[in-house]
């Protein structure tokens, strides 16, 4: 059989395993480092401080759904604004041990995802002949890279690895010969998107780039593909007939901006902060993925698969900074991973093969994990909102109702015990996303959703003791916002960190 790679003078060989004792060492490292990254928070009394804010909105929905049976956030309004496989995956673990279940099960698939990017990250460096040392390295970055996402307990947990299985399994094309391999291929092609559904670009550049390949190949096994992505249908036609729109409410929230504009946000928020992760992980990423490019177009002759991986990132990012204003936050960043994969796949040729390198490269991965340990010593990302949290908590047990809340609600929700009407709609439906965009007076929002307390975080004093309000606060310039002036003091105001808080009573 004649397969993609027939004109490359590329033999495929066999994955093998390296048996001397370094790469032992350095998976012992990866293995370690990965334990202690997601031990820290289980063994702190502020374990909540850990966790990304918008990781709480999951947990939220994830306790209404086993506690009422409902996907809802502010325990009336039905909801999509998640990414189904993950929040299965919490509710799962939420119905069979509670909270306590659900951070010891993210703790194991962190690990089992860090290790498994290792892994599948070498076996598919070692299929295609890359030094090893470098491969080894290449597996290492790329395994903390995915690891510096993972412990904010977003559904990128999921994702990277589920991604690179996919990428070894289809990788050579073979599996189009077989309707049932095939088959598979779509299935596992589902489990990614349900992952993480802005992955369906990838899938589709890759479809693409595989039609321009093998020709009519790919459309005749369509069939057997569309089999396997049966998940995905059924989850599409679950958000029409229960939410009334095919995607996640989440992703139309950051999408209201009219037309289609430019906004550098998108690469702004993305190198922003820079630190230890993008010094050491994002930056040579974005410098490989452009050597890859420019390698790939000197010699053209590339598998269709590494050209929508590298494609991806590239893509990734041109379509959200057209589509978008909103800014992007670290978990957004896992399309680098593939991308900068693909790229030493592309650059193969030009890789050294030194065998001085294992001597260099191996200590270098064993440092670079010491230094991804040495950072876990920082301040939790979600220290301030926590204290936030606490603080409302506090004021809540002798204010009860319903309350109102733009950015930062996630980790509140859990916290308080109160329902919150999260006002920037990510959590919200289609519905309130109309109030959105119709850029509604905020004030007749809130009373029409019967919020007692709205807590703002971005209220601007004015004339005459009074307040200027606007939701959402995060959204870029083009988005639309509702707006209202409340010429009312608040009965609560505290400032921590960088959030300085407001509590408007509305009766």
């Amino acid at each position: 059989m004649a397969t993609s790679y027939a004109n490359e003078g590329v033999s495929l060989k066999a994955p093998t395993v390296s048996r001397g004792v370094l790469p032992g060492f350095v998976l012992a490292a990866v293995t370690l480092t990965a334990i202690a990254t997601v031990t820290v928070p289980l063994l702190s009394h502020r374990i909540l401080a850990y966790y990304a804010d918008d990781f709480f909105y999951y947990l939220q929905i994830a306790h209404n759904l086993v506690e009422h049976g409902r996907s809802t956030f502010d325990g009336t309004t039905l909801t999509n604004g998640y990414h189904p496989l993950w929040l299965l995956v919490l509710t799962a673990l939420y119905a069979c041990g509670g909270d306590r279940a659900i951070f010891l099960g993210i703790a194991v698939l962190t690990v089992a995802a860090t290790v498994s990017t290792y892994q599948m990250t070498r076996v598919l460096l070692d299929r295609y002949s890359i030094n090893s040392a470098i491969g080894q390295f290449c597996a290492v970055w790329a395994a903390l890279f995915a690891l510096s996402m993972d412990r904010t307990g977003m559904e990128v947990i999921l994702t990277v690895p589920l991604l690179l299985a996919f990428v070894l399994f289809v990788d050579g094309g073979d599996y189009l010969e077989s309707p049932r391999r095939t088959a598979w291929a779509g299935f596992l092609a589902a489990l990614v998107v349900l992952s993480r559904l802005d992955t369906a670009l990838l899938l589709l550049l890759y479809f693409v780039a595989l039609v321009i390949e093998r020709g009519l190949l790919p459309l005749k096994r369509l069939p057997w593909i569309c089999v396997g992505l049966i998940p995905v249908f059924l989850y599409g036609i679950s958000n029409i007939w229960f939410f009334g729109s095919l995607g996640p409410v989440s992703s139309s929230a950051k999408h209201l901006a009219p037309g289609l504009a430019f906004s550098a946000r998108t690469v702004e928020t993305l190198f922003y902060p820079l630190g230890l992760v993008g010094m050491a992980f994002l930056i040579p990423a974005a410098l490989l993925i452009m050597a890859g490019f420019a390698y790939g177009l000197f010699r053209r002759r590339r598998p269709a698969l590494f050209w929508a991986m590298l494609l991806f990132t590239p893509a990734y990012l041109t379509v959200l900074s057209f589509s978008s204003d909103w800014g992007l936050w670290i978990w957004y960043r896992y399309p680098f991973i593939v991308s900068t994969v693909a790229s030493l796949l592309v650059l193969r040729e030009a890789l050294p093969n030194w065998t001085w390198t294992q001597y260099v490269l191996a200590p270098a991965a064993l440092i670079l994990c010491a230094l991804f340990c040495v950072g876990l010593r920082k301040t939790p990302q979600n220290t301030q909102i926590l204290n936030l949290a606490i603080e409302l908590k506090d004021f809540a047990a002798t204010h009860p109702g319903i309350y109102g809340m733009g950015d930062t609600a996630g980790t509140p929700a859990v916290v308080m015990g109160q329902p919150i009407v999260q006002l920037e709609g990510l959590v919200m439906d289609k519905r309130f996303l109309e109030n959105i965009r119709e850029e509604r007076n905020l004030l007749d929002v809130l009373r029409a959703y019967g919020v007692r307390y709205y807590v703002s975080t971005n209220a601007v004093p004015s004339a005459n003791e009074c307040f200027d309000l606007s939701e959402p606060k995060v959204a870029g310039p083009r988005s639309p916002r509702m707006r209202a002036t409340l010429c009312k003091a608040p009965v609560k105001s505290f400032a921590t960190g960088e959030y300085e808080v407001w509590v408007f009573d509305l009766q």
